[in-house]
This record gives C-alpha cells, structure tokens and sequence, in this order.
C-alpha cells in the first residue's frame, strides 16, 4: 500500500485537485450566470490549486519519463551513449530544479516574513509559493528514482 501511494502520489493529488477546480469552475458559471454573482474567491482559488497541480505534474511527468524532449539526436545514440544523455539530462534537469526549489524556498520565507495575503481570500500567499520547493523537491526524488530504476522496469509497472 505505501509503496502503491508513492509510486502514484502526484497523479492521486492531481486527480483529486482537478475534480475539485472543475466543480469550482462550474459552480462559478452557475453563479455568474444564473444567480448574476461573481464568486471572485472561488476563481482565485482555482488559479492557485492550478499552480500546485502544474508542479506536481512535473514531478509525476519525470516519473514516467513522459517529459518533452528530442528524440532526433537520442534516437541515433548507442544504448551506451543513449544512457549516458539520459543521466545528462536527469543531471540538468535535478540542477535546475535545485536551484528553481532554493529560490522558491527564499520567496516563501519572504511572503511569511512580510505577510502577504491572496486578495479574496485573504490567506496567507506561501501555501501557494510553497508549491515551488515542495513540486521541485517531488521532481528531483523523481529524478534520483529513475536513475536508480531502469527505464524498462518502470514501463513495466505504469
């Protein structure tokens, strides 16, 4: 079970998050345009449940290697050379996201530091900068699990 929850953890949580900005979104419609009310909070919301669902499809893209890349070069490589671009890439792609999650780390200690607040809702804003260090540390735990899995076993178990 737990191993089940890890392997599946961000398309649970993307699952879970896009039923809910979908009823979020009709109920809105509904509202605006059969009860004339704005429910501005609601689309505000939206919007953040969306920034969380976009890191955490990151990290579930790099789970099962679903990430665009260039197949022209790769296609032509030896299998030799083949992994060899791929831990390359994993090595960019984990760097990247260091940094992305570092720098995003700082915004969230400056949003609590100077207590910004979402206009409607008026919550505190680093529950949404938050999704940046936590999205870019799932990524880079991704990153490492596909290293240490071979590409043929994860096909196996999607």
């Amino acid at each position: 079970m737990l191993r089940y929850l890890f392997r599946n953890l961000e398309r649970l949580l993307i699952a879970v998050l896009l039923a809910a900005m979908t009823a979020m979104v009709f109920a809105g419609v509904v509202s605006r345009y059969v009860l004339h009310q704005s429910l501005s909070y609601m689309e505000e919301l939206v919007r953040y449940l969306f920034v969380w669902s976009t890191f955490l499809g990151a990290a579930a893209a790099t789970q099962q290697r679903a990430h665009l890349g260039m197949s022209y070069l790769s296609d032509r490589l030896s299998e030799t050379w083949r992994r060899r671009l791929d831990y390359f890439v994993g090595a960019a792609t984990l760097g990247f996201f260091a940094c992305l999650g570092i720098l995003g780390g700082q915004t969230v200690r400056l949003q609590c530091e100077t207590g910004q607040t979402t206009a409607a809702l008026g919550w505190p804003m680093w529950w949404v900068g938050i999704s940046v260090p936590v999205g870019s540390l799932l990524v880079i735990v991704r990153v490492i699990g596909c290293w240490l899995e071979p590409a043929e076993e994860a096909e196996g178990e999607r």
